[in-house]
């Protein structure tokens, strides 16, 4: 697969899912505001359907919301958090990769953090959460990112662009925070669970998929 991928400069794939985000974010925006404005929810609920990992959208056959959601956002921010991240991560990881792995990294962490946050939601607090839906990139870009650091421990994180700190320092105190978080503030906005199972993605894809690697 790389064979055929590699007649493509890498900042091709990059680009391509900075593109796709960014068409999908409108759309959310202009469902949001059809249903507003005009009562109208038909495509509201078409990006719910296809756009937004829940349990009743697996229980009603549409698995690829484990996947897709990892390519949707409604709040500005935060999809500019994460094209931002993933602009500093995706090149180093793409390198390392090729093409077809790093992509197959970018929606296995997509896939493993939406289960993880799944069995979060069913599991814990009885459950109260379950129908919770999930979207963002933020399980992708931290399975890049704990690969990045498992590979390069002490490069330099900028904390909020502004505070230096290693690697393994930044991506350990996330990791630490969110499981907090998960069990003892069930309910936020923010899905923390999910963060967790990117990171867990990253520390599997580098002990399993790069034995080849040398720190």
């Amino acid at each position: 697969m790389d064979a055929k991928l590699a007649k493509y400069p890498d900042s091709t794939f990059i680009y391509a899912l900075f593109l796709i985000n960014a068409v999908i974010f409108l759309v959310m925006l202009y469902a949001d505001q059809s249903f507003k404005k005009y009562a109208d929810p038909r495509l509201a609920i078409t990006m719910y359907k296809h756009f937004m990992c829940s349990m009743q959208n697996l229980q009603e056959g549409r698995w690829w919301t484990l996947l897709t959601s990892s390519l949707a956002h409604r709040d500005p921010m935060h999809i500019l958090f994460n094209m931002v991240t993933l602009g500093f991560m995706a090149p180093p990881v793409l390198a390392l990769t090729g093409p077809s792995t790093f992509l197959a990294l970018y929606f296995g962490g997509s896939l493993v953090s939406n289960v993880v946050s799944l069995l979060a939601k069913t599991l814990l607090h009885d459950g109260q959460h379950a129908r919770v839906p999930s979207m963002g990139a933020s399980g992708s870009i931290y399975a890049l990112m704990t690969t990045f650091a498992c590979v390069h421990p002490h490069a330099t994180f900028l904390i909020f662009f502004v505070l230096p700190a290693p690697a393994w320092a930044v991506v350990g105190g996330i990791f630490a925070y969110d499981a907090f978080r998960s069990f003892a503030e069930p309910g936020i906005r923010t899905d923390t669970a999910g963060h967790v199972g990117g990171i867990l993605t990253g520390l599997l894809f580098w002990r399993f998929g790069l034995r080849g690697i040398r720190i």
